[in-house]
Formats: C-alpha cells, sequence, structure tokens
C-alpha cells in the first residue's frame, strides 16, 4: 500500500480487513515500529490502528492494553479518539480489555476531582489556548475531540444496556462543563433507570463512593426520578436500603444538601409503601 491513504477512501473496510486479518495472523500491528505504514499518515495510521484492536479477538487487543492506556493518559486528542473508536464500541463487552470498565479504572484513580476534570471533563478558555499551543493544532479541533463532541450524539439506553456499559460512560460524562450535554445525558440516564432500576442500584454502589461532587448531585436527580416514575414496589425497596446503607449512614461523607435530597425521596418513596419502618426512614 504505497498511494495515499485518502485516495483508497472507499476500500477503506478492505484495508482495514487486511489490517486486521495481517495483525490476528502474526500477532504485528499495523504502525508498530512502521509496520506497513507507507503511504498513511500518522493520523490514520491511528484510526486504522483502533480499528483493528477494535475487530480482533479479545486475547490479541490485551496485548496492547498497557500501550493504548499509555496514549490514553498523554495525549489529549487521541484521549478522545480512543473514546469514540474503542472503548465506546465495546461498552458492552465485558471481556474486552477496552470496555467501560477500562475507562472507568483509569478516571476514578485520578487523585482529585480537580486533575480528572482537567484530564477529561473539558477544558476553558485558557487551558484550550495552552493545549492547542502545546499540540500545534487549532482550537476548534479542540472542540472536535471532547466529551460533549462525542456523548452528545450518542443513542439513548434501554433494557439490553448493562450498568457496567454505555450507562458508565454516560455516568462518567456528568462530569463536563458543558451544562446542555449534562442534562442531555441525565434525561437519558433517568430514562434507563427508571427501566431498569436495578442496574441504576448497580451504577450508584460502582460510582457513588468516588464521592464527585458534580457526579453524585446528578444520580441524586436522577434517583429523584425513579422515586417518582417507578412503579415496582421491590425495586424502589432495593434503592431505598441501598440510599440508608451507602449514603445516610456516614453524615459526614454525603453533606451535599442535593444529593441527600435526592436519595432521602427514594427512601420516603418506599416508606409510602409500607417498605420501611419509621426508625429507617428516620435515618435519612
Amino acid at each position: 500500500i504505497n498511494k495515499p491513504y485518502i485516495d483508497f477512501i472507499p476500500n477503506r473496510k478492505i484495508i482495514e480487513n487486511i489490517i486486521t486479518d495481517v495483525f490476528i495472523k502474526s500477532q504485528k500491528l499495523f504502525g508498530i515500529n512502521n509496520f506497513l505504514t507507507a503511504g498513511f499518515s500518522e493520523n490514520e495510521i491511528f484510526e486504522l490502528q483502533l480499528s483493528t484492536l477494535y475487530q480482533a479477538p479479545n486475547h490479541l487487543s490485551y496485548l496492547f492494553k498497557d500501550w493504548i492506556t499509555k496514549i490514553f493518559n498523554e495525549d489529549y486528542i487521541k484521549r478522545f479518539q480512543i473514546l469514540q473508536s474503542l472503548i465506546i464500541p465495546l461498552s458492552y463487552d465485558r471481556e474486552s480489555a477496552f470496555n467501560a470498565m477500562f475507562l472507568h479504572n483509569i478516571l476514578k484513580n485520578i487523585p482529585t476531582v480537580f486533575e480528572r476534570d482537567k484530564f477529561w471533563s473539558g477544558l476553558d478558555s485558557t487551558e484550550k489556548r495552552l493545549v492547542s499551543s502545546k499540540l500545534k493544532v487549532r482550537e476548534y479541533e479542540l472542540n472536535e475531540w471532547s466529551i460533549a463532541s462525542i456523548l452528545d450524539n450518542l443513542f439513548d439506553l434501554d433494557e439490553t444496556d448493562m450498568f457496567d456499559g454505555l450507562p458508565l460512560i454516560y455516568t462518567w460524562g456528568l462530569t463536563t462543563i458543558d451544562q446542555k450535554l449534562r442534562e442531555n445525558i441525565r434525561v437519558k440516564l433517568t430514562k434507563w433507570a427508571i427501566i431498569l432500576p436495578i442496574e441504576f442500584k448497580k451504577l450508584l454502589d460502582l460510582i457513588v463512593p468516588i464521592n464527585d461532587p458534580q457526579i453524585n448531585e446528578d444520580l441524586a436527580s436522577i434517583t429523584l426520578g425513579v422515586a417518582t416514575k417507578c412503579k415496582d414496589k421491590k425495586d424502589i425497596h432495593e434503592i431505598a436500603l441501598w440510599s440508608l446503607n451507602a449514603i445516610f449512614i456516614d453524615t459526614n461523607k454525603f453533606r451535599n444538601v442535593i444529593v441527600r435530597y435526592g436519595f432521602r425521596a427514594i427512601v420516603e418513596r418506599a416508606f409510602q409503601f409500607n417498605l420501611l419502618t419509621n426508625e429507617e426512614v428516620e435515618k435519612a
């Protein structure tokens, strides 16, 4: 393949399949140590590498997990290319190296909310100028690669979406500085949580202890929606018990008024259904 990649756009799928077949047979990834790279730009090479890792069997893509993790941590634009081309398409696959839990484990281990926001949640105007200068790209290109540009046009959730798939990615999207996107994600997660309340409870169990203030406020608002709309008493009871044991057992950890109000709503709803005692509801 010596002609420029752009000449091959109509046959991109063929190129992707050839490169993937080579990878499966040889375990040599296109672009590593200049393997088969003649005629391709740096960006085209990376796109094809991501395509290969997406299509390859999980046991082979795992070989490049550390490599992808390093790029994700160090390169701002490629971070969101990985999100779009690997993590989101593989979010449903619990066996994949690059599913939603891959993203979750990176983000939860960033030590402070401030550092995580700089890494993930969006750049303000000053930060955009600094990053665009450092990466030698125009600011509008940074806008093309961000949480907002990728998550805003994603699908609604339905009963096939488990907590550790796309809902988990959406939940991390709640850290965005884009308020329109944040509201859009809240609406999608609320509709999903009403359909699958127990999956939502699993999501709460995974995310709430990280104690990101903005995420927890939104999860509390979603819980308020579940308290209002969910008809299944058993599910209401389970989330109410979870709230008592996770939110209200430690008054020092979760003092945010919005967080406490949202989770109190589900406890009060369970009490209305005679699912909790006076003593239990008073804890909230």
